[in-house]
């Protein structure tokens, strides 16, 4: 019968296992993250601290709206998206409907993934190719840089939505300063931030972000809590991050930290209790 205490029982229990999982797994990852940190010299604290602070989201004069469902699959970005002429979006799951909506406002979309089919029921104006996004051309790679002069060639400006969990430090290494300029807005999911004790991961990463930092501002960051977090200087910091970007001749700047959590924030599964927003840029 509807209502039934044994439903809400079986309900209860599943949401403390989630929660007694993901603990012991946080658990883990706090653990490793520390022993990657202590065999190392003063210094490795600091450096970390130094990779951290390269996150930090700067307010910015544009308003933001959320495009896409209300949960994962949605994100968060300034309100400017006139003359946007594609939106490139590698890493393709079930919902896509962050595609959909840029499709909907007139945008050409162009969708690549390997490891997924075609989603049903495009509309004319979303593309979908078989490949995976990579440093080099060789089946079933693609380099972004072909991909965008293939399907949008010239100098209009374009979206980057890129999720391809863990994939987009190489994406980013060889990618032209000339191409990258051309995307006014990038989202991006940045994944294994629990590597940052790592002396060559953290290389990477700090390569990546700065070379987005240089021509765009971070406006915009949301933790995804479908993956752990852990404690670093008595902040918590997320596993996996999600970035908005704004090139930085449209931002208009204003000099402070960027509200966190933002209203239309929300948590990318519903089930999960949501990572707590902290400013673990700012780990002194």
């Amino acid at each position: 019968m509807s209502g039934s205490p044994f439903r809400y029982l079986s309900s209860g229990l599943s949401r403390w296992n989630r929660r007694r999982k993901r603990f012991f797994k946080s658990l883990k990852l706090q653990r490793r993250f520390l022993r990657s940190i202590r065999p190392r010299d003063a210094s490795s604290e600091a450096q970390v601290a130094q990779a951290l602070a390269m996150l930090r989201p700067e307010a910015i004069d544009t308003r933001l709206v959320r495009i896409g469902p209300d949960h994962d699959g949605g994100y968060l970005v300034p309100d400017d998206l006139d003359a946007i002429s594609a939106l490139f979006s590698p890493g393709v799951s079930q919902e896509i409907g962050f595609d959909r909506a840029m499709a909907a406002r007139g945008i050409e979309c162009f969708l690549a993934d390997a490891s997924v089919e075609a989603p049903p029921n495009l509309p004319s104006n979303i593309h979908f190719r078989s490949n995976f996004i990579g440093p080099q051309d060789r089946p079933p790679f693609i380099t972004l840089q072909d991909w965008v002069e293939q399907s949008a060639p010239g100098q209009s400006d374009l979206l980057l939505q890129m999720d391809i969990e863990g994939a987009e430090y190489d994406v980013f290494v060889d990618l032209s300063e000339q191409l990258l300029a051309r995307f006014r807005i990038i989202v991006l999911e940045l994944h294994d931030l629990h590597r940052l004790a790592e002396p060559a991961w953290r290389e990477r990463f700090m390569a990546t972000v700065s070379k987005l930092n240089a021509q765009h501002l971070l406006c915009h960051l949301h933790p995804n809590n479908y993956a752990e977090h852990f404690r670093f200087r008595g902040r918590t910091v997320p596993t996996v991050v999600e970035l908005t970007y704004l090139r930085k001749d449209r931002a208009g700047r204003t000099g402070t930290t960027a509200q966190q959590p933002h209203p239309l924030d929300r948590p990318n599964e519903a089930r999960n209790p949501d990572i707590p927003h902290s400013p673990f840029w700012d780990a002194r």
